[in-house]
C-alpha cells in the first residue's frame, strides 16, 4: 500500500490549494492525543466537543458524487483498500502480540492470555464486523465508522442524484440528524454494523463536510470568524456540563452537539488558513500526512511514559496498565504524553520511510 493511501483516504487531499485540509487533520490528531493524555477537566471536554468529527467532516469536504454505479463500486472499493485493509493489517499484528503485552504487564493483570480460540474468535470479530481489535487499537472504531458513513453517503447521493429538490442537501441533513437522535433513543443495533445512532451520527459529519465544500466562500475565514467560532465553543462548553462526544451522548443532548461541533470543526479549519501563512505549516503538513501512525502507536507510547513516570515517582510496577494514562502528577507531564506521542511514531514512520527507499 502506498505511503499516503490512508491519508487519501481519510482525507482525500491531493490538490496543494486544499493542504489547509492537511493542517486541519493535523491539528484533529494533536487534539485527538492531547484528550488523551490531560485529566478530565474544562480543556477535556471542549478537545471532545468536535476533535474526532474533524476527520468526518474533512472527508466528506473532498467526497463527490459518483454519476455510474462503476463510480460507486469503486469508490467502495477505494473505501474497503484504504480503511479496512489498515484496520485489518494493523489489528492483526497487535493480536498476535496479546500475550506479550500480558507478559510485559501492558494490560490490566485481569487481562487472560489468548489461547487458540481465543484468537479464532477475535480474528472473526476483526474480519466481519471490524470489532474485537486490541485495548490499545481501540482509536480503530474510527476506521469502522468513517467506512461506513462514507459508503452510505456515496449510495444515497447517487440514488437523489437526479432529484432537483433545492433544499435536497438540507432536507437529507436534517434526516441524518432526526435518525441519529431515534436511533439512540432506541438503541437501535444490527449486525456487522452494531451501534446505528454512531453511524448516523458519523455519517452526519461526513456529509457536513460534503456540504460545506459547496457553499465555501474565502470570506468564511478570517480571524472574527475564527474567534466567533471559538467563543461558541467555549460557551456551550462551559454551560452544558454533561460530557459530549461522538462515543458519549444520549437521544437529546445531541441535537447540542452536533451544530457545536460542526462550529468546532469551522474553528479548526480557520485555524488551519492562519496556520498555512507561515512556515511552520511544514510541520503541520508531515503530521497531517501520517496521523494513522500516530492513531496507531501513541497509546503504546503512552506505556513508556507511564514507565517512565513509575521510575521519577517511585510508583508501583503494575501502573504502567493503567488506561491511557497515569493521572497522578500529571500537571505538566501530560505535555510529555503529548509529544512523545506524537514524535514517536513520526519517528518511526520516517525510519521505516528511509528502510524501504
Amino acid at each position: 500500500m502506498k505511503k499516503n493511501t490512508v491519508l487519501n483516504t481519510i482525507s482525500g487531499a491531493k490538490d496543494k490549494k486544499d493542504n489547509f485540509i492537511s493542517i486541519a487533520k493535523a491539528i484533529g490528531i494533536i487534539l485527538m492525543v492531547t484528550g488523551h493524555a490531560i485529566s478530565q477537566n474544562y480543556a477535556y471536554r471542549f478537545i471532545y466537543m468536535f476533535h474526532m468529527p474533524i476527520f468526518f467532516f474533512c472527508s466528506g469536504y473532498f467526497f463527490r458524487v459518483p454519476v455510474s454505479l462503476q463510480g460507486v463500486e469503486h469508490f467502495t472499493f477505494k473505501r474497503i483498500k484504504g480503511l479496512y485493509w489498515p484496520f485489518l493489517k494493523w489489528s492483526f499484528i497487535f493480536m498476535l502480540f496479546h500475550n506479550c503485552f500480558c507478559s510485559w504487564h501492558l494490560y490490566q493483570s485481569s487481562t487472560a492470555h489468548y489461547n487458540v480460540s481465543d484468537y479464532i474468535l477475535h480474528a472473526r470479530s476483526m474480519l466481519f464486523t471490524m470489532t474485537g481489535q486490541e485495548i490499545l487499537l481501540n482509536q480503530f472504531w474510527f476506521l469502522k465508522e468513517l467506512l461506513l458513513a462514507s459508503v452510505l453517503v456515496c449510495m444515497v447521493t447517487y440514488a437523489f442524484r437526479r432529484f432537483t429538490f433545492r433544499y435536497k442537501d438540507t432536507a437529507l441533513m436534517l434526516i441524518l440528524i432526526i435518525l441519529t437522535a431515534v436511533s439512540k433513543c432506541l438503541e437501535w443495533d444490527l449486525p456487522i454494523i452494531w451501534n446505528v445512532s454512531l453511524l448516523f451520527l458519523s455519517t452526519t459529519f461526513f456529509f457536513a463536510g460534503f456540504i460545506y465544500r459547496k457553499i465555501e466562500k474565502d470570506f468564511f475565514y478570517s480571524y472574527k470568524c475564527f474567534s466567533i467560532s471559538l467563543l461558541i465553543v467555549l460557551f456551550v462548553v462551559w454551560i452544558w456540563n454533561d460530557f459530549l462526544d461522538m462515543l458519549w451522548y444520549d437521544a437529546i443532548n445531541v441535537l447540542l452537539y452536533i451544530p457545536t461541533a460542526i462550529v468546532g470543526v469551522f474553528m479548526v479549519l480557520n485555524l488551519s488558513k492562519m496556520i498555512e501563512k507561515h512556515s511552520i505549516k511544514t510541520l503541520f503538513y508531515y503530521i497531517g500526512k501520517n496521523t494513522i501512525y500516530i492513531l496507531i502507536f501513541h497509546l503504546i507510547v503512552f506505556k513508556f511514559v507511564n514507565y517512565l513516570k513509575i521510575c521519577i515517582y517511585g510508583l508501583p510496577e503494575d501502573r504502567i496498565a493503567d488506561f491511557m494514562i497515569i493521572k497522578e502528577y500529571n500537571s505538566y507531564f501530560w505535555i510529555v504524553y503529548v509529544l512523545l506521542g506524537i514524535a514517536i511514531p513520526l519517528s518511526f514512520q520516517a525510519v521505516r520511510k528511509k528502510l524501504k527507499n
